[in-house]
């Protein structure tokens, strides 16, 4: 059996946009799960690129499929080359609705009932020999995950972006004992300063003491990764608070920021299984990054040069 180096527990979305209370587009490809698959895909695309034939088309998430889904979507997501698996049921679409508004107004629900990816679900798709696992969840459902997977793929790096809504004060002290067992603890600055109460960090400092305050409880080979928006990201690791890897924001145009945090984790992880570097990987999720904020909806085939 094939081992993968890049799997995502997060869900495949076809997102409806509306403004003001007004549909202005529908079917957008999106979810969570889909943009970091498609940030592991650039950086294997390029390790690739560099004779490296193994990393081909190592990266892979379920995609579920109801009869609702129009062909166009799958044959895009088909175009990227993925080993995703292509899960098709009776059951609707994961559908969400994105609502904007007067004010920086914005919104999201679920528009059809959702179905979160568990290790069963892994394991019954051919899933569970990956060297890497990347899952958007409360920390309650990520520790059943890691119960479920057992000693399965042991050694496989761990990522955990919690979801926003679960980064309050009451669930800091779960939190703290969870992230105990991963090895990339990522939420954005506001998801991590929500958790003690705080408002979004303005600057790379305010940035770092959040992160340092997570720093104590994870193992010792693990890090925190704050994505920062326009300030960045950094890093910490358990026994090195002086040194801290800051990568700068992804560069080129600024067109939609949706999912770019998504990508930048699926490349970050992916890069850190390759070459077990910190501040490389951080680079590398910089720079898929910037595809997904460059563009509406999922990075262009040609501009990722996938």
């Amino acid at each position: 059996m094939s081992e993968f180096y890049f799997v995502s527990l997060g869900l495949f979305i076809l997102d409806d946009i509306y403004w003001s209370g007004q549909l202005r587009d529908t079917n957008i490809i999106g979810g969570g799960g889909t943009f970091a698959l498609i940030g592991s895909k650039y950086v294997l695309s390029k390790f690739n690129a560099d004779s490296l034939s193994d990393y081909i088309a190592k990266c892979s998430m379920i995609i579920d499929i109801g009869p609702d889904c129009p062909q166009d979507v799958i044959d895009t997501m088909v175009k990227y080359k993925t080993d995703a698996v292509f899960r098709r049921s009776e059951r609707l679409t994961i559908r969400g609705g994105n609502y904007y508004g007067d004010n920086d107004f914005r919104d999201f629900k679920y528009l059809t009932p959702k179905k979160s990816i568990t290790w069963d679900d892994i394991k019954a798709n051919g899933l569970d020999r990956s060297k890497s696992y990347h899952i958007i969840s409360s920390g309650e459902n990520l520790l059943q995950f890691i119960q479920d997977k057992g000693e399965s793929s042991k050694g496989s790096i761990i990522t955990w972006e919690p979801t926003p809504t679960y980064c309050t004060p009451e669930n800091l002290s779960f939190t703290l004992e969870v992230i105990k067992r991963i090895d990339l603890f990522s939420p954005n600055a506001a998801e991590a300063a929500s958790y003690f109460g705080l408002p979004e960090p303005k600057s790379k400092q305010e940035c770092l003491e959040i992160a340092k305050r997570f720093a104590s409880y994870i193992k010792e080979d693990a890090a925190v990764v704050i994505r920062c928006g326009a300030l960045g990201s950094c890093a910490v690791v358990k026994d090195d608070l002086e040194n801290v890897p800051w990568c700068d924001p992804p560069a080129g145009p600024n067109v939609d920021p949706t999912g770019c945090g998504n990508t930048y984790l699926g490349a970050l992880t992916t890069a850190y299984v390759i070459t077990k570097n910190l501040n490389i990987s951080m680079n590398w999720a910089s720079k898929a990054a910037s595809l997904c904020l460059a563009v509406k909806g999922l990075p262009k085939l040609e501009e990722a040069n996938l």
